[in-house]
């Protein structure tokens, strides 16, 4: 939705909270899902053309992080090899997470080199098959490994959303669909999901 001199954006500043986002643990049918997958949800407003924008996402970013930072440190190696939906273990969903901050990085690095954002930054439809292809390779790494690179790479993703330039950022809004700056919506739902088999 457009409105004149405003663009709505939706930024899932229901911190993931929409019964969409919700994988059942005994539901291996599509348990791993890209960040941007999430439903639209409650719109912010960026003001085009100026500097001045509410940044929800910051806030909601630094929060999941702490948690995720809470359970990386509390977690033994043991907890970390603890089994999950469709063949995971906690651990390796921490390195999932990894992955997709990962991937978020290379664009916003690919955009400070002066590259435009553009739609084919966004998730595609079917992303299974690139969760399929990396699952072994999360599951493959060390467990304190794994737990240690979800969180530096949460730190670093959410640093560069949080310095993105306006300008940068708002051609970034600007794509249809937007570039997910919400880090917090996907780290939230595994983390819940991660909760649930403590």
């Amino acid at each position: 939705m457009v409105r004149v001199g405003y663009r709505i954006i939706y930024f899932c500043s229901d911190g993931g909270n929409s019964a969409s986002h919700q994988h059942p643990v005994n539901d291996v049918s599509g348990w791993m899902r890209a960040p941007n997958r999430a439903v639209k949800s409650k719109g912010q407003r960026v003001r085009e053309g100026t500097a001045e924008m509410d940044k929800p996402w910051i806030a909601e970013n630094n929060a999941e992080r702490a948690r995720l930072k809470a359970l990386v440190e509390r977690l033994t190696d043991d907890q970390l090899q603890t089994p999950m939906a469709a063949g995971w273990t906690i651990s390796g969903v921490l390195a999932h997470l990894a992955f997709w901050d990962g991937r978020a990085l290379y664009y916003m690095d690919k955009w400070a080199g002066g590259a435009a954002p553009s739609q084919a930054d966004w998730e595609p439809d079917d992303i299974d098959w690139v969760n399929d292809s990396a699952k072994p390779l999360c599951l493959a790494l060390p467990p304190r490994t794994a737990a240690e690179l979800a969180l530096k790479m949460a730190e670093d993703a959410d640093r560069r959303v949080e310095t993105l330039p306006d300008d940068l950022l708002e051609r970034a809004i600007a794509v249809t669909p937007p570039f997910s700056l919400s880090r917090a919506a996907h780290r939230k739902e595994h983390l819940d999901d991660i909760e649930r088999y403590l």
